[in-house]
């Protein structure tokens, strides 16, 4: 039922105060799993950057090497490369490598991309001959990945 009385008398508003603290709601909105998983990042990443940051008073600068696809890449560690009294004209002459196909940076020996299969067993065979050990010494890359990934590779 609508009441049909008219109503002649102003009402007073609510003062800026009462307004505010009615909008403010009575508990904390709750915490999402979104934000625990952000704040876990942020603290990975920090915890990254200073592990990071410690590395690099340590060590000498290195720039990872980028990997090729579609063809296999033979990493040797460089100690075991000169332990083992390898030589780049040996590699070479198997390979027949362009500048780019023989890369050193740090500890680390790159070898290629190889373009045959034949020619990646040989050079393993010949390293496993001249006392490389598979895994421990050196290992290959298939370079069997998509193109819209890159890999870069480092020695630690």
């Amino acid at each position: 039922m609508v009441s049909s009385a008219l109503v002649m008398m102003a009402t007073l508003a609510p003062t800026r105060a009462a307004a505010t603290a009615a909008s403010v709601p009575a508990c904390p909105a709750p915490t999402t799993m979104t934000s625990k998983f952000a704040s876990l990042a942020r603290e990975l990443e920090e915890g990254m950057l200073k592990s990071y940051t410690e590395s690099q008073h340590t060590r000498t600068h290195t720039m990872p090497l980028q990997i090729a696809g579609r063809a296999p890449t033979l990493f040797i560690r460089r100690a075991a490369y000169e332990r083992a009294g390898l030589s780049r004209a040996m590699i070479d002459e198997r390979l027949g490598l362009t500048p780019n196909e023989f890369r050193v940076e740090g500890g680390l020996v790159a070898i290629g991309p190889i373009s045959t299969e034949d020619s990646l067993v040989d050079i393993i065979g010949e390293l496993e001959s001249s006392g490389l050990i598979y895994f421990d010494d050196f290992f290959e890359l298939t370079g069997n990945w998509p193109d819209w990934l890159k890999l870069y590779s480092a020695a630690s």
